[in-house]
């Protein structure tokens, strides 16, 4: 699978959350007396988000070069250097890896790269470069895109340093190859043309430390040895990165840098890379236009990965609130927020959540039916669907957990969904669901902090919180989050209109 995989049908099972029966269908509803039998509502939860298999990405550019005046290319002895933050895994079994290119500028179409599948960035949960800067230079390739016919390097008309436009030369072998030493002369040898040694070329470290906002900051630095080629330096271009997943989790496939792959043709963006040293499009002066942007491509298919938890679902009267806003949330909200427990702690547990919503409101005054909904989290493309029963003017309320956070949640508002308009006849639509701080546990970098449920080591741990609930309006504490609507669709229908 490549990072451009997308996944509308993205279920895997979570080790941190685990199965709860779906029971609502056919609940009774209670202390309603004689009234009329009940109306069955069908709700469907709904995870509308993408999934990414791309945490981050971008280009390290004239900005990122250290010890010079930042003008391209990277000349011997300069280096580039860019930072990003990142967690052990985005999600339970993806693993997190780093790739990135940048062209041999001496050449047709060359270019350096980690392997398709990228570089791990944990071993065993511990990141690389971590006490001292990790030289990964050994996992570095030089590779042909196949994408234009090679010339003598260092005077080829058709090599950047000469060429009249940009995408220009003879036509290439159709596919990417890795240049490697053939001889064991220690060059590289490619269509009878001989290249340095890659460590002559570049060295690549990997350095990184705790971060403050909750992961690991990682530092890369990619540095030119000065290696010369037919007398010629060999500078490097500036080029694209990105942090991704190791595996799909749901198939356990690799996931690969999108238009890096031995065999198969180059993509537009690694072409422009390879052939023009341009990861982002044409520069200002530049004649013609690169074959692609291989930064665009990663922007399409980065992001945070937001899976939603199993969670709670209650029939109420217009007295009952499951949490306010500016007050403390309950510890059956907390269990929520924090670990995606609406009912208690599930086999396999290390720790225990802060309450059960469910038991703590069952029987309650106002309170018709609660449970739980969900088998697992909801992911990505996948819905979960179940039936309440209610009488007119029963109102409705939901939470569920957003997953990639320390206490967020999603829910109703806080008065609860009304079932029933103003002529007791039921509702036929999509609700309101507004995003909210529990305020239980301080919050970190979405989808990167460790004391987040992908990431943490047992439930209900992580630093201290506000110490109130507040909706969340597009950031929260410097964290920036996507629309509700972008993420999570609620939809409730009488049953009888199926």
């Amino acid at each position: 699978m490549t990072l451009q995989s997308t996944f509308s049908r993205f279920l895997f099972a979570f080790s941190w959350i685990g199965c709860f029966a779906l029971v609502l269908a056919g609940c009774d509803s209670t202390g309603n007396g004689g009234a009329a039998d009940p109306d069955a509502f069908e709700v469907t939860v709904e995870n509308v988000g993408s999934g990414s298999p791309a945490l981050k990405s971008g280009a390290f550019t004239p900005a990122d070069v250290i010890d010079d005046n930042n003008v391209p290319p990277l000349e011997p002895g300069e280096a580039f250097q860019f930072t990003f933050t990142a967690g052990p895994d985005e999600l339970p079994g993806t693993g997190m890896k780093l790739s990135f290119a940048t062209m041999f500028i001496q050449s047709n179409d060359l270019y350096y790269a980690f392997e398709p599948g990228g570089l791990s960035l944990f071993e065993n949960g511990t990141p690389i470069g971590q006490n001292s800067p990790r030289d990964v230079t050994a996992q570095v390739g030089l590779y042909d895109a196949g994408t234009e016919g090679d010339q003598t390097p260092g005077s080829g008309s058709d090599q950047a340093p000469r060429q009249s436009a940009l995408d220009t030369g003879p036509d290439g072998e159709g596919s990417v190859v890795e240049v490697v030493d053939e001889d064991g002369d220690g060059r590289l040898e490619n269509d009878d043309f001989s290249y340095p040694a890659t460590e002559d070329v570049v060295k690549v470290t990997v350095e990184s430390a705790s971060h403050e906002d909750g992961g690991v900051a990682f530092t890369v630095t990619i540095r030119n040895q000065g290696a010369t080629v037919n007398g010629k330096p060999v500078p490097l271009s500036p080029g694209s990165y990105a942090v991704h997943w190791d595996q799909n989790p749901m198939n356990g496939n690799d996931v690969t840098y999108p238009g890096h792959s031995p065999g198969e043709a180059a993509g537009g963006g690694i072409e422009a890379i390879a052939e023009d040293g341009r990861p982002n499009g044409a520069l200002d002066g530049d004649s013609g236009s690169p074959a692609g942007n291989h930064v665009q491509t990663l922007q399409d298919i980065t992001g945070v990965t937001v899976p939603l938890s199993p969670g709670a679902v209650a029939v109420h009267s217009d007295e009952v609130s499951l949490f306010e806003t500016g007050a403390q949330a309950s510890g059956g909200i907390e269990a929520i927020a924090e670990d995606g427990r609406p009912n208690g702690a599930v086999e396999g547990d290390a720790g225990s959540p802060a309450s059960n919503l469910v038991a703590d409101l069952t029987g309650a005054d106002g309170i018709e039916s609660i449970d739980a909904f969900g088998s697992g989290p909801i992911t990505p493309g996948n819905s979960v669907t179940f039936t309440v029963n209610a009488t007119p003017g029963d109102r409705l309320s939901l939470a569920t957990m957003y997953i990639q956070s320390n206490d967020l949640f999603y829910a109703t508002p806080q008065e609860g969904i009304a079932l029933f308009d103003n002529n007791d006849q039921p509702i036929n639509r999509t609700i309101n669901v507004g995003l909210y701080d529990a305020g239980t546990e301080g919050d970190q970098e979405p989808g990167v902090g460790l004391d987040q449920a992908p990431r943490q080591s047992e439930l209900n741990t992580g630093p201290n919180g506000e110490g109130s609930v507040t909706q969340v309006s597009g950031s929260d504490d410097g964290f920036s989050y996507p629309a509700p609507s972008d993420v999570i669709e609620v939809s409730v229908r009488p049953a009888s209109s199926q």
